[in-house]
């Protein structure tokens, strides 16, 4: 891994940064990204020694666009059309190598009386994903490789043709750095914001405004904009600015088991990833890191008071559960050397939705509650987290009464930032795959 580091500033080199971002996971990255692109020169800065080893380093990395509102679908489908166009999006050489969207498609093991099957996978073809419909009696011969000992009838499959994962989620990270580099941002690692500081602008009629952040390495940095992206301790952040939200973030602890496993084709009839509702938990079968963890419905549901130091032991019922719940499903797949992973995610506890938005503190932007499910929108939330803090600092829109409206770029689809609002009813529409 390469790490780099310093005090300088934005393209000018010593001069005030247009922007801190604090974290420098795959979001940080990409706001960074995003944010030099359109001509500013932020500063990443970040408490580990590198970029993506926070929630962002035990990321599964699935690609898929199967959720519960057209704008989280819509939001999904564009992280997909740019993972699929990774090196054209970046136009960079990254030293360390470039990752990979694996095209192996995602596959949804629903009971067949799910309720919502049939009008989720029409909304979905609305935005533009592409589903197929696997009835009972055709799992066996779609998937060979796995096993449908449910009674007859009772299990379908909803198949997300394109989508897949990415093999590693911190060269993916790098690789948005490196290209962040490239536009202009700078990093600052092994360095932790200690407060982010404001002052009254009674001038403006502002309560309050941004004015930079000071780290624990006894420097202040000036800044009229500053982005939480901190992931984990988003919370903590949030309080350092003195602006709590009243939609809560908090660390989830995640539990995962990984390990090799026999080879799998690539063929349209091999092992998809697949979510399986009916067991709760899902697979990834990469032949060099198979892994497995839980979905929706959960058995565990884990937050921790501290993101510095949370339980790191995988619990044996989780271990003996999933792995018996995978052997049922693919007894072929046994995985060797079994490798017990612990981790953090930050979710937006009240409906698992990211939020990025502005706050009362003018200045102050957040994008939190984006571990576990988003890493997919990673590229993507950088995007409209730059033209929504752009639109607001040098348009002047008020998006709390007046709602930043983004056209993607790749996919055209419109999205209305209010969906992803601080002041949001909460949607029931999560889920963290």
């Amino acid at each position: 891994m390469s790490k780099s580091s310093g005090s300088g500033t934005g393209k000018k080199g010593g001069s005030r940064p247009d922007a801190v971002i604090v974290g420098a996971g795959i979001i940080g990255c990409g706001i960074a990204l995003a944010l030099g692109r359109k001509g500013y020169e932020p500063l990443v800065v970040e408490r580990s020694e590198d970029s993506g080893l926070g929630s962002t380093r035990l990321s599964t990395a699935v690609i898929r666009q199967r959720f519960g509102h057209a704008t989280t679908v819509a939001l999904a489908l564009e992280g997909m059309r740019t993972w699929q166009r990774w090196g054209d999006f970046l136009n960079v050489d990254d030293s360390e190598g470039m990752a990979s969207f694996k095209e192996t498609g995602v596959a949804w093991l629903l009971p067949t009386d799910q309720a919502d099957t049939s009008g989720i996978s029409r909304m979905m073809a609305h935005v533009g994903a592409v589903t197929e419909r696997v009835k009972p009696g055709q799992l066996a011969d779609r998937f060979p490789t796995l096993q449908f000992p449910e009674e007859p009838g009772s299990i379908e499959a909803i198949v997300e043709p394109e989508a897949g994962y990415v093999d590693d989620p911190w060269l993916a990270t790098h690789n948005l750095r490196v290209a962040a580099e490239a536009a202009g941002a700078r990093f600052i690692f092994g360095t932790r914001v200690t407060e982010i500081t404001n002052r009254f602008a009674a001038a403006t009629g502002t309560a309050r405004q941004v004015t930079g952040v000071v780290t624990d390495k006894g420097g202040a940095i000036s800044s009229p904009v500053v982005v939480n992206a901190a992931g984990p301790a988003s919370a903590g952040v949030n309080l350092l600015a003195r602006c709590p939200l009243s939609l809560t973030t908090a660390p989830l602890r995640q539990q995962v088991l990984e390990g090799p496993a026999p080879a799998v084709s690539h063929a349209r009839s091999a092992t998809p990833v697949f979510a399986d509702l009916t067991a709760g938990y899902y697979c990834r079968p990469d032949p060099a890191r198979l892994r497995i963890g839980s979905i929706d419905p959960r058995d565990e549901v884990d937050f921790q008071s501290n993101p510095d130091k949370p339980d790191e032991v995988v619990s044996s019922s989780f271990r003996k559960a999933k792995l018996a719940a995978h052997s049922r499903r693919m007894p072929s797949g046994k995985m060797r050397s079994i490798q017990p992973l612990v981790g953090l995610y930050d979710v937006t506890v009240a409906d698992w939705t990211p939020i990025l938005d502005r706050t009362d503190l003018e200045g102050y932007f957040v994008a939190i509650g984006t571990s576990g499910a988003w890493f997919k929108g990673g590229p993507t939330i950088g995007f409209l987290m730059a033209e929504l803090i752009d639109a607001i600092r040098s348009g002047g829109q008020d998006h709390d009464s007046s709602p930043v409206l983004i056209r993607l770029p790749i996919t055209r689809n419109l999205i209305d930032m209010s969906f992803f609002s601080r002041l949001r009813r909460p949607h029931r529409t999560g889920g963290l795959l």
